[in-house]
Formats: structure tokens, C-alpha cells, sequence
């Protein structure tokens, strides 16, 4: 089942190195107590290891989900991002990713993706994904996106700005 997935072991019992490798396919094993260089050691492998760059390609972000961890974000899987309570939820094809502390119009710098436009000050979107945009009010329109149903605000503010990025 997790054959050639980078799964890396992490325990202080020495006896479950043979069932690590052979029933779980495991990539490595570390013995607690662990160094910091290891733990770094691998994670440099499994980013720069020639068969797991060729499945993806584009332009990528590391994004900060927690100060622990850190997220490889593909541009070009991103649909949306919606920014509320000073947290960016970013919509993606694999799933949300929460973004704190950053606003809208930093993490769109951040990303530096000319695919990626604000359309309101609560929201981006790709334009690779927008199917239609249709005008609800006066003044705010509504941009249907290809994988998803939720529908994301145009404003009259991003309006002019975003028609000439999706031309």
C-alpha cells in the first residue's frame, strides 16, 4: 500500500526496523534520541530527489502552515484564496491550506503569480480556473471556477484590474 511513498520512521525501539522496511516500504529510520541535521538531511532528499521534482512542474511557494511546517504549494494548484479573520484559506486541488498572520495582498505578493489576481478584498483567484463571471448587482459580479461550486466576489475596486489579467 505505501510503496515508494517517503515514509520515514521515527521511534526509540530498534526492534520495528525490519517490519518498518519490509511490510511498510518505509524510506528510512531514525532512532530517537534524534540530531536536528538528520531530520534535515532527509527532508533534503525527498525535495531534491530527481523522481519527486519530475512529477511536478511550475511555479511553487513554501508556504508557512505552522511554525513547524512548511507546505511545497504549486501556483498552478491553487484555485482561490479567501482571506477572513486574518487567515488566508487557500483553496487548492489536494485541499485548504490556513495561512495566519499574512494578509491577502501579502501572501498575492509572496506567490508573485501573475495567474494569481485579487478580485475583492476578501479574495484571489487563478484564472486558469474561472469558467464565467456573471454581474449580480450594480456594482460586484460573481466568477464561477472550474472544480469548485462555491462562487467568489468580483468587486467594482478589482474589477478593471482583473478583466485585463484574465485577457
Amino acid at each position: 500500500q505505501h510503496a515508494l511513498t517517503g515514509i520515514v520512521f521515527v521511534t526509540g525501539e530498534l526492534i520495528h526496523i525490519i517490519e518498518a522496511f519490509k511490510s511498510i516500504h518505509c524510506y528510512d529510520f531514525i532512532v530517537k534520541p534524534y540530531k536536528e541535521k538528520d531530520i534535515i538531511k532527509i527532508i533534503d532528499v525527498f525535495l531534491n530527489s530527481s523522481p519527486l521534482k519530475s512529477i511536478k512542474e511550475g511555479n511553487y511557494t513554501f508556504i508557512d502552515i505552522d511554525s513547524n511546517i512548511s507546505v511545497k504549494l504549486y501556483h498552478n494548484d491553487i484555485i482561490y484564496i479567501e482571506y477572513e479573520g486574518r487567515v488566508c484559506d487557500i483553496h487548492t486541488v489536494h485541499g485548504v491550506y490556513k495561512f495566519k498572520r499574512t494578509s491577502l495582498s501579502k501572501l498575492i505578493k509572496i506567490l508573485d503569480d501573475r495567474k494569481i489576481l485579487q478580485t475583492h478584498r476578501s479574495f484571489a483567484v487563478n484564472t486558469d480556473y474561472v469558467l464565467e463571471i456573471e454581474k449580480t448587482y450594480e456594482k460586484t459580479w460573481n466568477i464561477s471556477l472550474r472544480g469548485i461550486e462555491d462562487k467568489i466576489l468580483l468587486s467594482y475596486t478589482f474589477r478593471q484590474a482583473f478583466m485585463g489579467g484574465i485577457e
